[in-house]
């Protein structure tokens, strides 16, 4: 999946910037938590987004899937008379609705998997960060 991708990509961005941000100056301890929790939060979000939108778009392919195999359905009752025929639309009508619910339900479990991720990685961070505090708060070796 794509989003060990974009958090490899966010920390390279952020190393290279801190390594820029390095020569100019030298940030607190406590500045540098805070650098660090900005980028686990901004890498949070954007996975997040990434997450929500690729739901979004498996779930368009899925609803095409389903309404291309409802006009086949569809087709194969050209021909029938009478109630075969009212029979046949029946069942591709049925069959179409529940593909569509099939796919309202896999879009509600793909995006509750992604919201429960984004909360995971937000405790990681908030985690992160207060080790990074506590670290910088606690007397060094005497």
């Amino acid at each position: 999946m794509r989003v060990p991708v974009t958090m490899a990509l966010l920390l390279l961005a952020g190393l290279s910037l801190t390594g820029t941000a390095n020569a100019q100056c030298t940030p607190s301890c406590l500045g540098e938590c805070r650098q660090e929790t900005a980028i686990c939060n901004g890498a949070t979000a954007l996975n997040a987004r990434s997450g929500r939108l690729s739901c979004a778009t498996d779930a368009g392919n899925a609803i095409l899937d389903c309404d291309s195999t409802a006009l086949d359905d569809r087709a194969s009752c050209v021909g029938l008379c009478g109630q075969d025929r009212k029979d046949c639309l029946a069942q591709a009508k049925n069959d179409l609705i529940a593909c569509r619910a099939g796919v309202k339900d896999d879009l509600a479990l793909c995006m509750a998997d992604v919201a429960q991720t984004a909360l995971d990685d937000a405790a990681s961070c908030a985690a992160d960060n207060a080790s990074c505090v506590a670290a910088c708060t606690s007397p060094g070796p005497q």
